[in-house]
């Protein structure tokens, strides 16, 4: 393989960015009827960027949040929380939601850039026909 530059794909802000790792994830580590829908994913990754804001993801500033947001008629906050949590991209525990681990930027500093170096290989092949 000849070296090439490194070419970033360009995205127009954090939420796309957010949402293009999620199908990355999904499509290398997640099983299929586990991928979330392009709904599930906005609601997951506004999710991650109130995380990373601080935001108790059960409050009801958050539940306002989203009933204002366009894209979330006033119930589907409920109903878009438990279509993830049974996916398992969230965790409800008695001290909040937890986000999956690959998504959670508590510390508020959600990257602008990523490389990703995926591994795969084909399987040796077996001889028997």
């Amino acid at each position: 393989m000849s070296k090439q530059a490194r070419v970033y794909i360009e995205l127009d802000n954090q939420k796309d960015l957010i949402k293009k790792l999620v199908d990355i994830f999904s499509a290398t580590w997640i099983a299929r009827e586990n991928w979330l829908t392009s709904q599930e994913k906005e609601y997951f990754a506004e999710c991650i960027i109130l995380n990373a804001k601080g935001w108790n993801l059960l409050s009801p500033d958050t539940v306002d949040h989203f009933r204002k947001h366009p894209g979330f008629p006033d119930k589907s906050v409920y109903i878009y929380r438990d279509k993830i949590k049974k996916k398992k991209w969230i965790i409800q525990t008695k001290e909040g939601i937890k986000i999956h681990p690959e998504f959670n930027y508590v510390d508020g500093n959600i990257p602008t850039s990523f490389t990703l170096t995926i591994p795969l290989r084909v399987k040796q092949k077996s001889t028997s026909i």
